[in-house]
């Protein structure tokens, strides 16, 4: 009889399960084998997080082992009855356990969430006819969610927002460049949601039939009734519980928790009008900064080029913006000595560790994502229109070939489809990309490849022909664990940062591609300009900004918050202009200044952005920079400021959202600009 009572019937189910359990294991014990682990609690012992990763296997396996035998086998009613009141109990905690939120959540948030939970297994119960498959589908639906928030927050140093899945394509594109090794806390509470849900899949096959049709329309209106009511904002704004802080979401997760957020963010996939919105005042505002505009005549005395190169380097960023980081040494010696015919300074960009396209579609069409209150990805995934207009429609509108270029899939980020929307005439991208430029640094083309490739495209033009060139980089794209790329910058810390020694030494080849760029252009008779920026920082997973940060990332001050948004840019002539150094801008405005700097015509748009920047140059998350340094909240602003942003607020709802009465005078060439 005890050979009998221990014996374990093996099926194809209790197989896939237990690899599930190894492959977490494996990506747990890579993450021991990946450097120098992170202190979790305290631990940072391999051995010691080897010997807990052990146990918990050992204690989740018994569980299940105990529990399909004493009461799965016995079909006893009250273990289904536990699995149904403990779900919402056991899918929160591995969830939070997976955002790393778990031991922070104020007890208010734990209760709210869990409120969240049992109202959502709720509806699950109500909706299908099977209690088993209720069962499972929940306790797959939430870890799930704390799988992808553990990702996006492991590759782009941020966490999950609703709005990313419009850029999903994007992200498995480049999914193979990350290491998916699992921390310790994040493995546990993966492990709990496997063995938890290998006991819902024992639960009673219970089914309801009465009521089938009945019960599921009332589901899904009660649902959509829900997204409604979640998606008014001012429904949200009488309910402080809904309320999110844009400029540091990370605090919002870490005090309202998971659950709550996601369902806070409905609030901003809906764009209303902004206040004092009226069709006929689009083109009194756009008159009045063009006459400001128009008084400062010195302002459009710069020369035209015939060549305007535009580059977007993949995580440039300079870490001696950092108070801690000015004794870094330089991986940038060619451009930090450039000092002819140079304007160098910051951009303030919507982004970190990820979302290139925020920046991308700022710099070219002069909207601020910073003004959605959405994450940056949606203008280009969901906010685009038939006509874009903006920088490379303006050029065109004067001549200038438009060519865009990007050295990986035409399909990330949705561009194959939004460059030709906002004029660019041609689109290289990996697809279409030459052999003889295709050298690779890692797994990407290059900097140098592609800088090459721009002045074979120059030298294969007519002489005398415009030429406007877009480029976006790959070469410095995360993650920086390949073993196979030798670095050559060596950090002088206590300890090891890997990861941030490799981003260093790619942005060091950066730096010499660019100087080859520059002297190759040197030589060249045809008055050029080139312009560099970056898109966002690095997202590096090895504790290095830690060391940057005077309290670490947990405890960094507003300034140093502030600053990880701010990425360097150089402007470069090959013709006499006067050198500046420290211009600081938003990114929004950055196209603007490229075409007035350039001595193009600018269209009432770009008028109203350069005006604007003199007296708020810095657009930053909930936050604004005034022309004299100092920092408001937006809601904070005095009133002068306040009713020139919604200004802008109105202007770019008319282009972005208006569809038939864009007022298209003011965004394109016309005769009086």
């Amino acid at each position: 009889m005890r050979k009998k009572y221990l014996r374990f019937d093996w099926s194809l189910k209790e197989c896939f399960f237990l690899g599930l359990f190894v492959l977490i294991n494996l990506l747990m014990f890579l993450n021991l084998l990946e450097g120098t682990p992170e202190p979790v609690f305290g631990i940072a012992s391999r051995k010691v997080r080897l010997l807990l990763t052990l146990c918990a296997d050992a204690g989740i396996l018994a569980v299940c082992a105990a529990y399909r035998q004493l009461v799965a086998k016995k079909k006893r009613p009250a273990g289904t009855v536990a699995l149904v009141l403990l779900s919402p109990v056991v899918s929160f905690l591995t969830l939070e356990l997976l955002t790393g939120n778990l031991f922070v959540l104020p007890v208010a948030a734990v209760v709210i969430n869990l409120l969240i939970t049992y109202l959502l297994l709720l509806f699950f119960l109500v909706f299908f006819c099977n209690l088993r498959l209720a069962l499972i589908c929940y306790n797959l639906c939430i870890p799930f969610l704390g799988v992808v928030q553990y990702y996006v927050h492991k590759f782009r140093g941020r966490s999950f927002m609703l709005s990313d899945l419009s850029s999903i394509q994007t992200a498995m594109q480049v999914a193979g460049g990350y290491s998916y090794a699992v921390e310790l806390v994040a493995g546990i509470g993966m492990l709990a949601a496997v063995g938890w849900l290998y006991l819902v899949t024992l639960a009673e096959d219970r089914k309801f039939r009465r009521f089938s049709l009945l019960r599921k329309a009332a589901v899904l209106v009660l649902c959509v009734l829900s997204l409604h009511l979640l998606g008014n904002r001012s429904f949200a704004a009488k309910h402080t519980v809904l309320q999110m802080d844009m400029w540091n979401t990370e605090k919002d997760y870490r005090v309202k928790g998971y659950l709550l957020n996601l369902l806070a963010q409905i609030q901003y996939l809906r764009v209303d009008e902004p206040e004092n919105y009226a069709q006929e005042r689009v083109a009194e505002i756009a008159q009045k900064y063009r006459e400001s505009y128009d008084e400062g005549a010195a302002r459009t005395d710069a020369a035209e080029p015939v060549n305007l190169i535009v580059i977007m380097n993949e995580s440039w960023a300079d870490f001696r913006v950092l108070e801690n980081g000015q004794d870094l040494e330089s991986v940038t010696p060619f451009i930090d000595g450039m000092d002819e015919n140079v304007t160098k300074g910051w951009l303030r960009v919507p982004a970190f560790g990820g979302g290139t396209a925020s920046t991308e579609y700022e710099m070219l069409t002069g909207n601020s994502v910073e003004l959605l209150e959405a994450n940056p990805p949606v203008a280009y995934q969901v906010h685009s229109q038939k006509d874009e207009y903006g920088m490379a429609s303006t050029l065109v509108s004067q001549g200038y070939g438009a060519l865009a270029l990007h050295p990986h899939k035409a399909l990330n980020y949705n561009r194959k489809q939004v460059y030709p929307r906002m004029g660019f005439e041609e689109f290289i991208s990996e697809e279409t990309w030459p052999d003889e430029f295709r050298q690779k640094t890692r797994k990407f083309i290059n900097d140098q490849a592609c800088y090459d490739y721009l002045a074979e495209l120059y030298q294969e033009k007519e002489p005398g022909e415009k030429l406007f060139a877009f480029l976006v980089t790959m070469q410095n794209h995360a993650g920086f664990t390949g073993k196979k790329y030798k670095s050559t910058v060596d950090l002088d810390y206590p300890q090891e940062y890997p990861e941030a020694e490799q981003y260093l030494s790619l942005i060091r080849e950066t730096d010499a591609a660019f100087g080859q760029l520059i002297r190759s252009f040197e030589k060249v008779e045809e008055p050029t300009m080139i312009v560099m920026f970056g898109d966002h920082w690095p997202n590096l997973q090895d504790g290095f900004y830690d060391a940057l940060m005077a309290g670490g990332m947990g405890g960094m001050t507003a300034e140093e918050n502030r600053k990880r948004f701010f990425t360097p840019f150089v402007m470069w002539t090959n013709y006499a202009r006067d050198t500046q150094t420290d211009v600081t801008m938003s990114a929004n405005y950055f196209g603007s200044y490229i075409l007035e700097q350039a001595g193009l015509q600018l269209t009432d748009y770009n008028k109203f952005l350069l005006e604007l920047r003199e007296q708020m140059p810095v657009l930053g998350g909930a936050e604004v920079m005034t022309a004299d340094g100092e920092w408001y909240l937006k809601s904070e602003l005095p009133e002068a400021l306040a009713a020139q942003l919604n200004e802008y607020e109105i202007l770019q709802y008319n282009n972005m959202f208006a569809k038939g009465q864009k007022v298209k005078s003011v965004f394109t060439i016309s005769d009086h600009s």
